[in-house]
């Protein structure tokens, strides 16, 4: 196992314990020698966040705006795209 491997390895165990490094395990085996994408935090925020906004919407974009630190023109954006 390469280093890249064990330190992805000891961090998981580090967070999240033991058991949890047999799904990473799992993941390994499974895509054992295909490229994996694996977001950035803000993407996966930035996309949890916007749905969150789409399914909170009832027709005020300014109150959504407020509520997130956002442009109404952002919350119109996010909505209808």
């Amino acid at each position: 196992m390469d280093n890249f491997l064990r330190e992805i390895e000891s961090w998981i165990i580090e967070n999240f314990g033991k058991k949890d490094v047999n799904a990473f395990y799992g993941i390994c085996e499974r895509y054992a020698g295909n490229t994996v994408y694996v977001p950035s935090h803000t993407e996966i925020f930035i996309k949890r966040r916007n749905a969150e906004i789409k399914n909170k919407f009832k027709g005020n974009y300014f109150e959504l705006a407020q509520e997130y630190g956002l442009s109404e023109s952002q919350v119109r954006r996010i909505v209808n795209g």
